[in-house]
């Protein structure tokens, strides 16, 4: 009698924050056939602790998750012995947050307003080795492709944290602090605190001088103030 060999299913730890989403992801991810949920964790701290003992065949990360950078996430788990593949999953669905996943070490990058197949097919294809991108996402690159990131953009990266780069991109898109709480899900006094850190670091002496840099810088014009 012959042997029906069964591979294990993959096992995915998902780090994200929001009770809904939770519950429609793992039910999104269980239904398919090869596919296990090994762990829902909703802190940096949780996600690390867990991979070592769980041994996941892939991440599925929120980077806005509440008070806390899913980015650095990432870089934490690609530091680790543990070389497990990443999904990022975002609200947000401008190329910089996309190109920010990537650069720290992320498989994918998918908008969580793309379909659910679209979420199953990248988690396959992350599987299987491939990098996947949201089909906006990937227009937007298609678009870029040409032109040259800002040399004043890369200066400030080279100085800001992973949360002032945000902000500072949010204050190039002309959003007021409540726009950037609600946008990078932060509390006002949070984004306060990084406007002021983003002023000393890049020695600008007022927030009129802090705007028109960041709308220069990030719009890819010369940044003479």
């Amino acid at each position: 009698m012959c042997e029906v060999n069964i591979k294990d299913p993959k096992k995915i730890l998902i780090v994200e924050d929001h009770p809904i989403l939770v519950y429609g992801l793992q039910l999104l991810i269980q239904k398919e056939e090869g596919f296990e949920v090994s762990a829902v964790v909703n802190s940096k701290d949780q996600a690390l602790d867990l991979l070592g003992t769980l041994n996941p065949d892939l991440v599925v990360i929120d980077i806005s998750l509440q008070y806390q950078d899913g980015i650095s996430l990432i870089k934490l788990i690609k530091s680790s012995e543990h070389q497990v593949p990443i999904l990022c999953l975002s609200m947000h669905e401008e190329l910089y947050y996309a190109e920010q996943c990537l650069r720290a070490g992320s498989s994918g990058f998918i908008t969580k307003s793309e379909p659910c197949e679209v979420i199953i097919s990248g988690i396959r294809k992350i599987l299987d080795g491939e990098i996947y991108l949201s089909e906006s996402i990937r227009r937007q690159m298609l678009k870029q492709m040409g032109h040259g990131p800002s040399p004043w953009l890369n200066a400030a990266e080279s100085i800001l944290s992973n949360k002032e780069i945000l902000v500072f991109k949010c204050i190039g898109q002309g959003l007021n602090n409540r726009e950037i709480a609600k946008k990078l899900t932060l509390s006002i006094k949070t984004v306060e605190a990084h406007r002021y850190r983003i002023k000393k670091k890049l020695n600008l002496k007022n927030s009129i001088e802090l705007i028109r840099f960041a709308i220069r810088t990030t719009s890819g014009e010369a940044a003479i103030l």
